[in-house]
């Protein structure tokens, strides 16, 4: 038996990871463990042979372009009731897109819930808006508000609205940034490179194109761009962890809806 990188062991010339799993060279059939855990875990060697074909990742990504530039466009052109639109244009390319992957390829396990989810993403989330409080300097500044904060504190269906907008958004970006692009790189690169490499890459080009996308729709300071950045590693990391889809999304809602929540108490104070 021969120690090899990356938690795998060779016995003879057939990988095995680190749990007894065995994996048999290119064209040979699978053991059932191996089938088992390519059934249950979509971060399995296993199942990493088994991915969205490169077409439609190219497709996926033709149409979020597309849909950011008339999103873009409309939210110039339109103003004010752009904003809305453009925002309504850009959801539904990232949901078309999304759909398209999940078509040509199966995620096992990606979408199952446990309540340790719930809390990984509470505690995520909420420590993404005190890094932002820290990074923005806002112990040194007045408690913030708002136009927009002060609309809302007398106008609870607005609050309503960009609340529902905040987890919604949140739900949509998961679903494209993480369950498309991180999957489908991890498992690109899992079998040839290992998982902690594949890791790695997944979660830094997922965060890198979620801040990109920000930036193209005016998040341009550095400070912000950072914290973005930070969001987008963290949530990848957390489906990376646990494997599963729904702790990312309630760290993202709950970073977008402290937001919400700071700009109408902020409102109130003031």
């Amino acid at each position: 038996m021969e120690a090899q990188s990356g938690g795998k062991f060779a016995i003879g010339n057939m990988p095995m990871e680190s749990n007894g799993t065995e994996f048999p060279a290119a064209g040979e059939p699978l053991s059932r463990a191996a089938r088992r855990s390519m059934a249950t875990d979509w971060r399995s060697r296993a199942a990493s042979s088994v991915r969205a074909p490169t077409v439609a990742l190219s497709a996926s990504f033709l149409i979020v372009g597309f849909a950011v530039i008339v999103s873009g466009f409309s939210r110039q052109v339109l103003m004010p009731g752009g904003l809305t639109l453009s925002t309504a244009i850009l959801w539904v390319g990232l949901v078309v897109a999304t759909m398209i992957m999940f078509r040509q390829s199966r995620r096992p396990g990606l979408f199952a819930f446990q309540p340790t989810d719930a809390v990984f993403g509470l505690a995520v989330g909420l420590g993404l808006r005190l890094t932002q409080g820290l990074l923005s300097n806002s112990k040194e500044l007045p408690f913030p508000t708002s136009d927009t904060g002060q609309i809302l504190a007398g106008d609870y269906t607005a609050s309503l609205w960009l609340g529902l907008g905040g987890l919604v958004g949140a739900s949509i970006e998961e679903l494209f940034f993480r369950a498309v692009v991180l999957v489908w790189i991890y498992q690109a690169l899992r079998r040839r490179r290992g998982a902690w490499l594949a890791g790695s890459v997944a979660a830094t080009v997922s965060a890198l194109s979620f801040t990109l996308l920000h930036a193209i729709y005016g998040v341009s300071e550095l400070d912000a761009s950072v914290q973005l950045l930070i969001v987008g590693i963290l949530c990848g990391l957390l489906v990376l962890a646990t494997g599963r889809f729904w702790g990312a999304v309630i760290a993202h809602a709950t970073y977008n809806m402290s937001y919400v929540a700071l700009a109408v108490l902020g409102s109130l104070l003031a």
